[in-house]
């Protein structure tokens, strides 16, 4: 067994899950695609996909060259034009050459990172392999909504993120946040994401999902389920010159 098996294991997505993923990847898309529209060819760098739900590779453009990056072997057989990351003591080292990609996502990796320093050290490699200007996009759990779901709904949620923490760490790593929002479900507007998530906590509140749960391990897909639906941060910035 190795480190994120149980994530694999237990990271069953059912029909609605898969379409609110869906939903989720489309207006990620957009945004992305709608900054890069005069891109004649773009080299694109995924961080941690997963089981590749998101799946960016599978996005219908002629000219996109695209590679991921992912550090369990059980996801790794899932994927196709993968490498693997290399671990350097705490710090991640992308094994990749110069001003190589023209955007890098992270949807759903950040949060993994085991501290501030490795995200710090993260990041800075990000830039080193970004080309003048280009884009990295971070999809996480918002911690201000999440509390202490964060950490509960996975072992391996480490890095607390906020907008105005990435915001912090960005300017740090010599990138320039120019775009922050939240989403949450099926909701991309940010009001909506946030209206749409108190109402989650609230329901939860009341334990009203827990009525039908009669074992432990329901009780644990139950919890998963809140911090899925609860509100994610969507920043997206921009390599500084």
């Amino acid at each position: 067994m190795s480190f994120y098996d149980f994530q694999y294991a237990s990271s069953t997505c059912g029909k609605i899950g898969k379409w609110i993923l869906q939903k989720q990847h489309a207006y990620i898309r957009k945004r992305i695609w709608s900054l890069l529209y005069n891109k004649e060819t773009i080299n694109a760098l995924e961080i941690g996909p997963g089981k590749s739900y998101y799946n960016f590779k599978a996005i219908h453009r002629k000219k996109l060259l695209y590679k991921a990056i992912e550090i369990n072997s059980c996801n790794i057989e899932d994927i196709e034009k993968k490498i693997m990351i290399e671990k350097r003591g705490e710090a991640f080292s992308i094994p990749e050459e110069n001003e190589k990609y023209d955007v890098i996502f992270l949807v759903e990796s950040l949060e993994h990172m085991s501290s501030s320093h490795e995200a710090f050290c993260f990041l800075k490699e990000a830039n080193r392999v970004l080309k003048k200007e280009g884009l990295i996009l971070v999809v996480s759990p918002d911690m201000c909504e999440q509390g202490m779901d964060f950490y509960v709904s996975d072992y391996s949620h480490n890095y607390p993120v906020t907008l105005a923490r990435l915001d912090q760490l960005f300017w740090d790593t010599h990138f320039e946040m120019f775009s922050g929002s939240y989403i949450a479900g099926p909701f991309t507007q940010t009001f909506c994401a946030i209206m749409s998530s108190k109402i989650i906590k609230l329901i939860y509140w009341l334990q009203i999902p827990y009525l039908f749960c009669f074992d432990i391990q329901r009780k644990i897909r139950v919890a998963k389920t809140k911090s899925f639906l609860l509100r994610k941060v969507v920043a997206i910035a921009q390599k500084k010159e």
